[in-house]
């Protein structure tokens, strides 16, 4: 343990800090610390321990709601901690730091956004794709291949469902799930789907986007997708080439049998 300046650390503190930042949108610090001497740093890392009062969580939160965060005085904000352990018996929450900070209990349902070089970041989309299908033979759309990614740079999240929403020249069409979680971890999370229309494929124009629900509620969307649905001539001509294709196989064969015929009576005729 070494203070800030590199020397061997000489005592602990631990005291209620003079003025507590506020935390982002609608999160709300529960309990706050300071834990010094500040600038303190550890090659091993230590557990620090706060204890929260559930009679002050909002109506319907729960002890998954809550994180401990430092702050940042360089970047101005909150910084959430991952390696969270809540004991809900106790009323307890826990984590491993390297350093010394003011610490706080923070009620973030939704996620805490955490700076980055470009800002504060909270889960987002960072990928979201479709790409249509084709059949290699006949060229007609099969299926589109729906592809995405969340990034999630806070703390994990519980209560999580991934709806595909699709629609057909602005009218609702479809509602897929893709996945329900009952949490969302840190870091990336990635899927992939067919989509076929349970209708088929019609002329007009899909529209693909996700939708992200926390618990219920919807939090985030992804960026829309256009698709061109097939036309109704290429449809048309699809069918024509089909039905004229069977139409030579018939041909054909009925052409073969009267050969066929022909040669066997003018076979006979030889015979008499």
């Amino acid at each position: 343990m070494l203070d800030k300046d590199g020397n061997p650390l000489q005592g602990i503190t631990r005291s209620p800090p003079a003025v507590i930042p506020p935390a982002p949108d609608s999160d709300s610090v529960l309990v706050s610390l300071d834990l010094g001497p500040s600038g303190a740093t550890f090659s091993t890392p230590i557990t620090i321990e706060m204890k929260f009062d559930p009679a002050i969580l909002p109506a319907g939160a729960g002890a998954g709601d809550l994180v401990i965060a430092y702050y940042d005085v360089a970047a101005g904000a909150w910084v959430p901690l991952n390696n969270i352990v809540i004991d809900t018996v106790n009323h307890t929450i826990s984590c491993t730091t390297t350093h010394f900070s003011q610490f706080a209990v923070i009620y973030a349902p939704a996620g805490m956004a955490v700076p980055t070089a470009t800002g504060m970041a909270k889960v987002a989309f960072t990928a979201f794709s479709v790409t249509p299908q084709y059949n290699s033979s006949t060229q007609p759309l099969t299926s589109a291949a729906v592809v995405y990614m969340l990034t999630n740079p806070g703390q994990p999240l519980s209560g999580v469902d991934l709806i595909l929403k699709v629609s057909l020249d602005n009218q609702p069409l479809a509602d897929v799930s893709l996945q329900s979680a009952a949490q969302l971890s840190f870091g990336n999370t990635s899927g992939s789907l067919d989509y076929i229309p349970a209708a088929g494929w019609q002329s007009g124009t899909y529209t693909f986007h996700i939708e992200m629900d926390l618990n219920g509620t919807l939090y985030i969307t992804s960026s829309e997708v256009n698709l061109a649905g097939p036309a109704v001539a290429s449809v048309r001509l699809v069918l024509v080439s089909e039905i004229i294709g069977a139409a030579l196989v018939v041909v054909a064969g009925v052409i073969g049998l009267i050969l066929i015929r022909r040669h066997r009576a003018l076979k006979n005729a030889g015979r008499r």
